[in-house]
């Protein structure tokens, strides 16, 4: 009965879903939606409904996305599969109908049958409880969930099958019928002929254990059979190409059993030559640099497929959004290598059809009065928020590097809770929709967190952000800090596309207390306001206007020679950045540049210049060398210039094995307290290897030199020394330890330094 029903409530949601396939020809015109209506719904059902849909009012009618809505309300589980789409004519439009029929509530849960599984296990499995909604796709992952838990448990026969009846009030009772059949204990899982590869090493992803102890496991046919074919993917995949992996189970006395894979290795191939055909559209170098790398190693899958995923980038960039790559082996048993030819299909070059945005929000199911009354300040983003951010447009190239950074841009606001930007088939094989498909989630963060830096020493902070204020993605945020040597307090505001135009606008009011080297005390009072644009798809630029007093108190035993004045700046800056670079938080290509300006007063006239440029080159397919060189110069000497508005060196940004602010010129009296300089240059080299996606090892030289005016360059600086990188969902943490190499003795230096940033 429960499996008829099940097959009737499919059957039903295929006919809804031709009805409207069907009814392509109402869909013909371009009508505008004029009014979105639901039928047999209301309150709480009736909300989730508005959510689920991505047709908007003012919209024309579109076949997919009114298909994708019925699909998205019955995959809910919340509604009948019997979904349907009406239209009425108005006077400049249609209006749509949405007809929906509620699912029925859960009554009773029971279980029969079993024997060896507890009932409450069962129904802790199956996470279905009194008054949550019941369908078809409910049923369908009863019967899959308890059918695994079965399978795992060693019931490889187990059959499950589900009961409906009529309950009190309108509610379905659902009873789980279980037969359990039979199980066969596993003694041990045994290998024969691996070599190469311990025992642990090639169990390590098999799915059948052994029995040991008071620990059980049962055997599934089906489990090992994966487990044959997973050894021989292995095998394969690390250069053995003629490895022979193959199964059988011996039955014991005691009616366990044994399972036995036989593995006949063979020699391990390393990669040859490398030869590239298919490719019309780059030259036979560019085609194959993403597999130099290759070259001399044994031959090993999960590199070829990164280097695969190289090539497509460098394709889908020109539109090329089809283009695969396959390998092509000539073995060479004698010399054990095998030769490799990259056989590309290269495909047509697409253009963008349509941009479809799709836009979504979670259900509200919240019943608290505050939550309520907040989330009236910030309702979900229209579709024009969204769709300002897509860097594609209909009949460009569909170039893969717009679809990720427009990615990029919708992820960066942190408003979604998914972000899916995909190219979607037309009936022209040259032309792709881009369809931008996002779910609203939280929108506001709290963080707190300790950490330590250079700066702030030991700290704990707290950062509350709203990200989608008045429901149009402007941000407000407040930040505090407490450390060991240092406190703050920040509150900004950012209005992205600032009175709709392309500029973004960001006023920050905040308060510092720094202990910086040399016992000097700031307090730092000020507030900010940044216009930034993007001039094209690498190239940006900002203007920033500042304002702040800053009072510093001094040691006195003994009293520097120096006179650190009070002061208040006034200033406007300009900066040009250009970034090429291939990934933000691990990049092995490409440069990010950046050039400023800054002018104003800051006790006495402040003329600043100062630039930044990290290159990043690709040796290999895990090494990355990275080079970084930035400098400022001011026209005037240092002692005619606010104290925090000099150059200083050292630290963890720029000169590693020396302290914060530590090399470079100090004073006479307070040997401790640095001086700052006119003139600073440093660079540093680095060359990264990077272990896992999100972490890397490193080793550096940094080399820089700090003047008292812009003509001294008569003492550089050097250290060098090894570091890490592991990226956080929220930056990027960074260890650094360094030992200088040329130094003066006034310097004052640090060998272990911690980062904090939002990139690698």
């Amino acid at each position: 009965m429960t499996l008829m029903t099940l097959a009737r409530r499919i059957r039903a949601f295929a006919v809804t879903l031709s009805v409207v396939v069907g009814s392509a020809s109402c869909f013909a015109s371009p009508d505008t939606i004029r009014t979105i209506n639901f039928s047999g719904v209301s309150g709480d059902d009736l909300s989730k409904a508005q959510s689920l849909i991505a047709t908007r009012v003012g919209t024309e009618l579109d076949e997919t996305t009114q298909r994708d809505d019925i699909e998205r309300l019955y995959t809910s589980g919340l509604f009948s599969p019997d979904i349907r789409i009406s239209m009425d004519d108005a006077s400049d439009g249609v209006n749509l109908t949405y007809h929906l029929q509620p699912c029925p509530k859960v009554g009773q849960v029971s279980v029969s049958g079993n024997q060896q599984i507890d009932t409450k296990k069962i129904l802790d499995e199956i996470s279905i409880k009194s008054g949550d909604s019941y369908s078809a796709v409910t049923n369908e992952k009863l019967v899959t969930s308890v059918q695994k838990l079965y399978e795992d448990k060693g019931f490889s026969d187990a059959m499950v099958m589900v009961n409906e009846y009529a309950g009190t009030n309108d509610t379905m009772n659902v009873e789980v019928v279980v037969d359990e059949g039979t199980r066969q204990k596993v003694n041990k899982v045994k290998l024969n002929g691996n070599q190469s590869y311990t025992d642990l090493r090639l169990k390590m992803s098999n799915e059948t254990k052994g029995s040991w102890l008071g620990f059980k496991h049962w055997f599934n046919q089906s489990k090992f059979d994966q487990d044959v074919s997973r050894l021989k993917t292995f095998y394969v995949a690390h250069g053995y190409l003629d490895a022979v992996v193959e199964g059988h189970t011996d039955v014991l006395s005691d009616g366990s059993i044994t399972p036995v894979i036989d593995i006949q290795e063979g020699p391990r191939y390393t990669v040859g030559r490398l030869e590239v055909r298919g490719c019309t559209l780059f030259s036979r170098d560019e085609a194959l640099k993403p597999f130099r790398g290759l070259v001399g190693k044994p031959y090993d899958s999960k590199e070829f497929a990164r280097s695969v995923s190289r090539l497509q980038k460098l394709y889908g960039n020109e539109g090329y959004l089809t283009t695969d790559a396959e390998p092509e082996f000539h073995k060479d048993s004698s010399r054990a290598a095998v030769d490799l030819d990259v056989v590309i299909s290269e495909g047509p070059r697409i253009y963008v059809g349509n941009v479809r945005v799709i836009s979504r929000a979670l259900p509200d199911d919240s019943t608290s009065r505050l939550r309520k009354w907040y989330s009236r300040f910030t309702p979900p983003p229209s579709d024009e928020i969204v769709a300002r951010e897509v860097k594609l447009q209909p009949g460009q190239v569909y170039r893969r590097y717009d679809e990720v950074r427009t990615r990029d841009s919708l992820e960066s606001m942190r408003i979604f809770k998914d972000v899916k930007v995909y190219d979607e088939a037309t009936e022209d094989p040259n032309v792709r929709n881009l369809v931008v498909d996002t779910l609203t989630g939280d929108t506001g963060q709290s963080i707190l967190g300790v950490g330590f830096g250079d700066v702030e020493g030991l700290f704990a902070y707290v950062s509350l952000v709203e990200h989608n204020l008045l429901g149009d993605a402007t941000d407000l945020g407040f930040s505090a800090m407490i450390g060991t040597s240092a406190y703050s307090a920040d509150f900004s505001i950012l209005r992205r596309h600032f009175m709709e135009s392309d500029w973004n606008a960001r006023l920050n009011l905040y308060y510092q207390h720094t202990n910086r080297t040399g016992d000097i005390t700031e307090k730092r009072l000020g507030s900010s306001v940044e216009f930034s644009k993007a001039l094209s798809d690498s190239l940006s630029h900002a203007v920033r206007l500042r304002l702040e007093g800053l009072n510093y108190s001094l040691p006195d035993d003994p009293a520097p020679i120096e006179e650190i004045n009070n002061y208040v700046a006034a200033t406007i800056g300009y900066r040009l950045t250009k970034r090429t670079v291939d990934d933000r938080y691990m990049p092995t290509t490409g440069y990010v540049a950046t050039g400023a300006a800054e002018l104003g007063i800051a006790d006495g006239l402040l003329a600043k210049l100062q630039g930044n440029y990290t290159r990043y080159f690709d040796v290999s397919n895990d090494w990355t060398i990275m080079s970084n060189t930035m400098g400022g110069v001011m026209p005037v000497k240092a002692h005619n210039v606010g104290y925090s508005d000099r150059f200083f060196m050292g630290g963890s940004r720029d000169l590693r094995g020396f302290k914060l602010y530590g090399a470079g010129q100090h004073d006479e009296a307070a040997t401790d307290v640095p001086l700052g300089g006119s003139l600073k240059l440093v660079t540093q080299l680095e060359a990264r290897r990077r272990i896992t996606d999100n972490f890397a090892l490193l080793g550096f030289v940094d080399a820089g030199l700090l003047g008292d005016s812009m003509t001294d360059i008569s003492s550089p600086r050097m250290a060098a020394g090894v570091g890490a990188r592991l990226r956080m969902p929220i930056a990027t943490i960074g260890l650094d330890l360094g030992v200088p190499v040329v130094k003066k003795s006034e310097d004052q230096t640090q060998v272990i330094h911690f980062s904090m940033s939002s990139g690698l």
